[in-house]
């Protein structure tokens, strides 16, 4: 699949065909950190010999590196954040009104909201209030964080042994 186009076929997630067209490569990044490796047909017999070392070590790094919960992604302090509190912000309005804001976005697009105004609760009391709001709405933030459907592949890679012996996770599978 072309970079940046999801593939839909869930068995093939985290592998994509080497541009040369002479192997598979494997990419996977686990709470921040990257893991990649090639599978060059000619070492593995062809290329389903190949694919099927790269599955291999694609399952394996599933089952050994938990993705982040989506209570931890949620907690990440972004670049634009300007509180230093993830998911809350104060906001100035037109009318010179000023407000603090507890925001969780949540699965399928919704989010929970609430506002606290400054005006009639004080500053500090209205950041504090919005703080302790975040960590209310955080308790309903469940599961992991995936991308592409893994289902399938994390089913399988749970009953399964994985790449080749002796080879640790994150190193060069072909030695």
């Amino acid at each position: 699949m072309p970079r940046g186009i999801p593939n839909p076929d869930p068995t093939m997630y985290g592998i994509t065909r080497l541009i040369q067209g002479y192997g598979w490569y494997v990419f996977l990044r686990r709470r921040g950190r990257p893991y990649s490796a090639e599978f060059r047909d000619r070492h593995y017999g062809g290329r389903q010999g190949s694919l099927g070392a790269a599955k291999a070590y694609r399952d394996r790094l599933v089952c050994e590196k938990e993705p982040l919960s989506k209570r931890e992604f949620a907690m990440i302090v972004r670049s634009t954040n300007t509180s230093g509190i993830p998911g809350v912000r104060r906001i100035r309005k037109a009318s010179g009104h000023i407000y603090w804001i507890a925001e969780t976005k949540l699965p399928a697009g919704k989010s929970l909201h609430r506002t606290f105004s400054a005006g009639l609760l004080g500053e500090e009391e209205a950041r504090r209030s919005a703080i302790e709001e975040r960590q209310r709405q955080l308790e309903s933030v469940t599961g992991l964080v995936l991308f592409n459907s893994m289902a399938t592949v994390s089913a399988e890679a749970a009953n399964r042994k994985g790449g080749r012996r002796g080879v640790p996770v994150g190193a060069n599978p072909r030695g």
